[in-house]
């Protein structure tokens, strides 16, 4: 099911003509009791999901308790939680990968993200990627150690995670022929990688209270998603997809976190970022141009309502 057509073709204009359908569909593929379907729905383009959510009213209420079965699931097999006793869990997620921009030995910038204008292209200068969405890990930086210093030492206790730029720099290769890179040029990038994930987030460890996960293994995804449902506070920025579905479908307005969303310029709406219900306990900082102590007193505010 890719487009608008497909179900206009087939007379599916509402809710229930696509219930009907997809039932009628599965009964081809269930042959026996037990057996399992999955059904996946794919937005292309630049559809927000959350966005046609919130904008049909007969979904407002949401009352799957998913966060208990996942809890169960966590009795039958443990994770360990990882943030310090006597200290708020913070949890931050530094989405890079295939949204990524990469600096070259030879001093250009690269960017990845496949669906902006600017992708496989080789610049001079990170200002003239010009795109308001990419936040990058220097502006996390300072927006967290301004932030921290707001609260007493050891008030947090952090997990910073990311991707890291494994994937993007693996998306760069897949483009040498775009990039018009030589053979030599890949050779020197690959050098180049070996280091750049601890380049660019080693100094996030410097920072009290912190302690950082980067890559995408399984079991660190295991530990950032048992990691984000123990958090208070949440920072993400605007290249972020996972998090705010991980909160939509695990949390509800008695469990979730109050989350920072960091943008750049961007002003976006927030109603792309979750289910109404749980908009109002997403707060955005532009990282040209914020203030952390009002930032830190709304923070303060919320974690009070909490105790």
């Amino acid at each position: 099911m890719e487009n608008d057509s497909y179900f206009f073709n087939r007379g599916i204009a509402q809710k229930k003509h696509l219930v009907t359908y997809l039932k009628l569909k599965l009964l081809t593929e269930i042959t026996s009791p037990g057996d399992y379907v999955l059904v996946r729905f794919r937005l292309k383009g630049h559809s927000s999901f959350f966005k046609m959510f919130n904008s049909s009213k007969e979904y407002y209420s949401f009352q799957h308790d998913l966060r208990s079965v996942y809890n169960h699931a966590r009795e039958l097999k443990p994770q360990t939680i990882t943030y310090k006793k006597k200290s708020r869990p913070f949890f931050v997620h530094i989405r890079q990968g295939d949204t990524g921009v990469i600096k070259t030995p030879w001093d250009t910038y690269v960017f990845v993200w496949g669906i902006k204008n600017n992708a496989y292209k080789e610049i001079s200068s990170f200002r003239d990627i010009q795109d308001d969405s990419i936040i990058r890990t220097d502006e996390y930086y300072s927006f967290i150690k301004d932030f921290l210093h707001c609260f007493d030492d050891h008030f947090f206790s952090v997990r910073i995670f990311s991707d890291g730029f494994q994937r993007t720099f693996q998306k760069a290769y897949q483009n040498q022929e775009a990039l018009g890179w030589t053979d030599t040029q890949i050779s020197r990038l690959k050098n180049h990688e070996l280091t750049y994930d601890q380049n660019s987030f080693e100094k996030f460890s410097q920072l009290d209270g912190v302690k950082t996960c980067i890559g995408e293994k399984n079991t660190k995804l295991y530990e950032l998603i048992h990691s984000l449902l123990h958090a208070e506070v949440v920072i993400i920025g605007t290249q972020q997809r996972m998090i705010p579905k991980l909160l939509s479908v695990y949390c509800n307005p008695s469990n979730m976190p109050l989350v920072i969303v960091l943008e750049n310029n961007n002003h976006s709406s927030l109603q792309s970022f979750g289910r109404e219900e749980l908009l109002p306990f997403y707060i955005k900082a532009d990282v040209s141009n914020y203030h952390p102590e009002c930032i830190a007193e709304k923070v303060k505010a919320f974690l009070k309502s909490r105790d």
